[in-house]
């Protein structure tokens, strides 16, 4: 789809979701501006009633994203109403709540990211892409004795070393998180700080722009 088209869908959709979250943010080639779109990211926190036990413990939970995805899959079975459309469906994540919910709506692919306050910021980054400037931003964070969970946050070497960490083992950013090892962050521009960087608009977070302006010195 072009770009005008993914701007009026993703408008759209955030409309209908917007209820459902407590903040949500349209991520993906959409925000980077690209001409051409393949799908429509969203990253969003979805709002959660907590079911606890007698002593304060959570036994159960309802995401009110993952309800909407649901009721959308039962609503549409089978229905195909035009050309160029498929039946509404859950590709994954709906059999339990996870950090993806992949939905296939008439016409477009629905990719959506479940985050936290606390991750929120590392997920609207990773998830915007694009895949070159995530790469490009790992290793200069590396070269400065950072790393970045993408899912997660940015946590400095010596901290995974103290805590016996792999960065590349599996589980490795789950472990981080347990053990507060992520440093604070709130918004994109902290984790473009860490990496000694001002914000970069999203339009620009692409390869060639980065290996211009950024690593030839000349911004």
């Amino acid at each position: 789809m072009n770009h005008i088209t993914a701007i009026r869908w993703s408008a759209a959709i955030a409309t209908e979701l917007g209820s459902h979250c407590t903040r949500l943010e349209v991520a993906g080639s959409i925000r980077r501006q690209r001409p051409e779109c393949a799908d429509i990211d969203i990253v969003c926190i979805p709002k959660v009633d907590r079911q606890p036990d007698l002593l304060g413990s959570e036994v159960g939970r309802r995401n009110y994203v993952l309800e909407w995805a649901r009721a959308y899959e039962a609503k549409g079975i089978g229905q195909v109403t035009g050309p160029g459309e498929q039946a509404p469906h859950i590709i994954s994540g709906g059999a339990k709540e996870g950090k993806q919910l992949i939905v296939q709506l008439r016409k477009v692919q629905l990719d959506i990211w479940f985050a936290s306050e606390l991750n929120f910021a590392s997920r609207l980054l990773c998830r915007t892409g694009s895949r070159e400037h995530n790469i490009w931003f790992a290793t200069r964070l590396t070269e400065r004795n950072l790393h970045w969970f993408p899912y997660e946050g940015i946590v400095t070497l010596d901290s995974l070393r103290a805590a016996k960490i792999n960065p590349h083992d599996r589980g490795a950013a789950d472990r981080a998180v347990e053990e507060r090892l992520i440093l604070p962050v709130g918004t994109e521009a902290d984790l473009y700080g860490y990496a000694g960087l001002e914000l970069i608009a999203p339009r620009y977070r692409e390869l060639a722009w980065l290996n211009h302006h950024i690593d030839s010195g000349l911004a």
